[in-house]
C-alpha cells in the first residue's frame, strides 16, 4: 500500500517539525494529522488519544432512540441477537466487540 500525502515533501509547513517533536511522532505522522486538518498539539492529543468526553453522542445516529430500549429488551429476555458486519478489519472488529460487551 503506498499512501499519498498532499503536502509535498518540500512543502511542509515550517511547524511540522516542532509539532512532530512536541508529540514524539515522526514527521510522517504529522503530516497525516496536517492533511487531515489536526495543526495543534491539543487537536492531535484529542484525536490519537481520546477519552470518552471526545466521542461523539452515538444518540445522533439515526434510529437510536428506538435501538437501544429494543436492544435492551432482547439481552433482558435472552432472545436471540443476529449482528451484521462488513467483511473488513472495522466490520469484524465491531461485530467482535459488539458480541463481548452484549454477552458481558
Amino acid at each position: 500500500m503506498k499512501w499519498k500525502i498532499q503536502l509535498g515533501r518540500h512543502e511542509q509547513p515550517e511547524e511540522i517539525p516542532a509539532l512532530a517533536r512536541e508529540l514524539g511522532v515522526g514527521q510522517a505522522a504529522v503530516r497525516v494529522l496536517w492533511a487531515r486538518g489536526i495543526r495543534d498539539s491539543a487537536a492531535a492529543h484529542r484525536f490519537l488519544q481520546p477519552t470518552l468526553a471526545d466521542l461523539h453522542d452515538p444518540y445522533l445516529l439515526a434510529g437510536m432512540d428506538r435501538a437501544v430500549p429494543r436492544l435492551q429488551r432482547a439481552i433482558q429476555s435472552k432472545e436471540k441477537i443476529l449482528l451484521y458486519g462488513d467483511y473488513d478489519v472495522d466490520g469484524t472488529s465491531s461485530v467482535v466487540l459488539l458480541t463481548t460487551v452484549i454477552r458481558l
